[in-house]
C-alpha cells in the first residue's frame, strides 16, 4: 500500500472457539506489536499506525475451521 495511507480492519462479528482458534492482528510486518489475539467480538476496529498491518488465523489442527469476514480499507495518515 500507498506510503501516505494506514490500513484499516473491521471485523464486524467474530465468534470463534476461543481455546482452539483466534485472530491475531499485528501493527505492521509479522515481528510487529500485537493488538491482540481475539476470538470473539462485534464490529472490531484496527488502524495501522503505518501502511502495514498483518492479520494471522491460528487453530489447532484438529478443528475445522470456522468462516468469519475481515474487510480491509485504507485510510490517509494523519
Amino acid at each position: 500500500m500507498d506510503p501516505e495511507f494506514q490500513v484499516a480492519v473491521d471485523i464486524p462479528h467474530l465468534r470463534l472457539t476461543c481455546n482452539k482458534e483466534y485472530v491475531e492482528i499485528l501493527d505492521g510486518p509479522p515481528e510487529s506489536n500485537s493488538y491482540g489475539k481475539i476470538c470473539k467480538g462485534l464490529n472490531l476496529e484496527y488502524r495501522s499506525s503505518s501502511n502495514v498491518m498483518t492479520v494471522k488465523y491460528s487453530r489447532q489442527s484438529d478443528h475445522p475451521a470456522s468462516s468469519y469476514e475481515i474487510i480491509f480499507f485504507k485510510n490517509p495518515q494523519g
